[in-house]
């Protein structure tokens, strides 16, 4: 069953293993399981093939696949939960803004330059960049085209955007448009918003509203921290103009103008791939093994607790109720042993660059050594 969210997690455990007279509502992937594992390994057969009937069998197969994806959820979020005990953000996520909506004036640029604003990033493994909102200040009411490109020039999103003269125009985008800040055969990251000047001029709306800062406070690519500039701690912005295509391997630091551009961004840091980010090697990995277990129990237990408490089965007579309810208390204690073991075995700083470990003084605070 697909996990659709985590498609990391998709198949880790299957549903079924083996076969029902009645083909009833029966999901076509019932049987598929990348570790080997089922959760009718747990249930007893008896129990399943009770439930599994024409009458209510669809109910049944939907409420494992619900069970399963609700235990690959809490796996999720409980892993991360308790890994932040010992270790903690390295860089807090920004949601809002970058560039400033107010101007002074207009500025010069030759008409047929290019201009725009290049955002260059460290290497932050798992780490990204959503765009939910690109901003125009021009002189005139028009359209145009703002090309996004990476750092060996490559074209990866065409935008048509609208201005009305002498406003801040808010584009909602179609769709949120999502970068990654991570590329294993590069040093850093880059990225460029471009349009092309085609009789209308841009405002000089600047990074933020110190026009000094950016220069007198921050060097390019040092990344430093900064309360003034949230977003300081992943990315560097700054703007550029060119008579033809910019440079897009040049390290040469951003004006501090926008060029009438601004951006409503959110950043930050993909924490569950610190499990698992492209497909899990059971074979190789015991800690994939030991996830594809863990889930399996909460699973289990999960669609137990469900039987038990649902009015709409008529087959509860024929169930255990004593020990199914026994077992569920079980496989969530064998859970709990589980992920608590993955937790304490991984270290998260080889795998992304989403945490760093606390301080002896943070952990007292959090309570891991209350």
């Amino acid at each position: 069953m697909s996990s659709l969210q985590f498609p990391c997690f998709d198949y880790i455990i299957g549903l079924y293993n083996g076969d029902c007279d009645c083909l009833t509502g029966r999901p076509s992937d019932y049987n598929e399981s990348d570790s080997g594992l089922y959760m009718s390994d747990l249930i007893e057969p008896k129990v399943l093939d009770g439930l599994l009937n024409c009458d209510q069998g669809a109910s049944v197969w939907e409420l494992m696949s619900v069970t399963q994806a609700q235990a690959i959820n809490y796996f999720i979020a409980e892993s991360n939960t308790l890994l932040m005990k010992a270790n903690k953000l390295k860089r807090l996520p920004y949601y809002g803004g970058v560039g400033m909506s107010t101007f002074t004036k207009d500025l010069t640029i030759t008409n047929g330059y290019y201009a725009g604003v290049r955002l260059i990033s460290p290497l932050i493994r798992s780490g990204y960049l959503k765009i939910k909102k690109i901003g125009l200040l021009l002189n005139q009411t028009t359209a145009l085209n703002l090309v996004i490109y990476d750092r060996t020039g490559t074209v990866l999103h065409t935008l048509a955007l609208n201005a009305t003269a002498n406003v801040h125009t808010v584009n909602t985008l179609p769709a949120v448009i999502t970068l990654p800040l991570y590329d294993a055969y590069l040093d850093y990251i880059e990225y460029f918003f471009v349009y092309q000047l085609a009789g209308f001029e841009p405002k000089n709306n600047g990074i933020y509203s110190c026009s000094a800062c950016q220069k007198s406070h921050f060097g390019w690519m040092d990344f430093e921290h900064s309360h003034k500039l949230p977003w300081h701690s992943w990315i560097n912005v700054g703007g550029f103009t060119s008579n033809g295509l910019p440079d897009f391997d040049s390290t040469a630091q951003g004006t501090e103008s926008m060029n009438g551009l601004t951006f409503d961004i959110e950043l930050g840091c993909k924490v569950e791939e610190v499990f698992c980010k492209d497909a899990l090697d059971f074979q190789g990995n015991y800690l994939a093994r030991a996830m594809a277990i863990a889930i399996q129990m909460l699973s289990a237990a999960l669609f137990v607790d469900k039987i038990l408490l649902s009015p709409n089965l008529n087959r509860m007579q024929m169930i255990n109720h004593e020990q199914l309810t026994a077992s569920s208390l079980e496989w969530k204690g064998k859970y709990a042993e589980m992920i608590n073991f993955i937790v304490d075995n991984t270290d998260v700083e080889a795998i992304n660059d989403c945490y760093e470990c606390r301080d002896v003084v943070e952990m007292i605070k959090v309570g891991i050594f209350s």
